[in-house]
């Protein structure tokens, strides 16, 4: 597919004055809406020229002037979506969303959408960025203790180390003391048994005894990470 000037739901919204809503509603019952470049993709674009046409067809004629958003000139060949990431980062989706947030869990070097012109859109990537940051993520030491490269690690310390990131919502690196006492005191919000100059204490002894009295799920992974025999509750 050779490169198309595309246009979002939103495009067509703004141009005729009426909600997304109605424009995502027209989509299904108007024969005459434009057809989006990919059925099946969940976002749905549009060629800026179909658009156009639609909205000179059902804009009023007393309509107030107003400038729609821009198109984008975009090769839809050569972009990719979060689950493409996902895939090959060996992730689960929900973990590609967080990093694709602009929050603390952005990972450096995360590629900028090319459709972020789109409000509310299911965001596409180039390719060759999105490849770079696989690549580099791949390549992260952290990437390969915490999560399913691990080399040396047992399948079931590979399995926990991945229950744990879906638990979370995000990757952490098991072996890295700061990070685990964010995830375990900060957001799990579970209470300490032992205090360290350097914080909660994350040694198997404090976890062990936190355990069996708040059998947490991702206490629970990391306990199964690091080959400790669950203790009964």
């Amino acid at each position: 597919m050779a490169s198309r000037e595309v246009v979002g739901d939103e495009y067509i919204a703004i141009a005729l004055g009426i909600k997304i809503e109605t424009v995502r509603i027209q989509r299904i019952r108007r024969k005459d809406f434009p057809k989006p470049i990919d059925p099946k993709a969940r976002v749905k674009l549009f060629p800026r020229a179909a658009a156009d046409r639609y909205i000179s067809k059902y804009r009023a004629a007393d309509a107030p002037e107003i400038t729609p958003p821009a198109h984008l000139v975009i090769d839809l060949n050569k972009t990719v979506g979060l689950d493409y990431i996902a895939r090959e980062l060996r992730i689960s989706l929900k973990t590609a969303r967080t990093y694709a947030a602009d929050g603390p869990q952005r990972p450096e070097g995360f590629p900028t959408p090319v459709n972020n012109w789109v409000a509310r859109a299911e965001p596409l990537y180039d390719h060759r960025d999105a490849d770079v940051f696989i690549a580099s993520r791949l390549a992260s030491s952290a990437f390969r203790r915490g999560r399913l490269n691990a080399a040396g690690a047992t399948r079931t310390a590979l399995k926990a180390a991945a229950a744990t990131a879906e638990l979370l919502g995000h990757e952490i690196n098991l072996d890295n003391r700061r990070q685990l006492q964010h995830a375990l005191f900060n957001e799990r919000g579970l209470p300490a048994t032992e205090e360290t100059a350097s914080g909660p204490s994350v040694s198997t002894r404090a976890l062990v005894a936190l355990y069996k009295q708040h059998p947490d799920e991702v206490l629970q992974q990391v306990l199964i990470y690091r080959d400790v025999p669950l203790p009964t509750t």
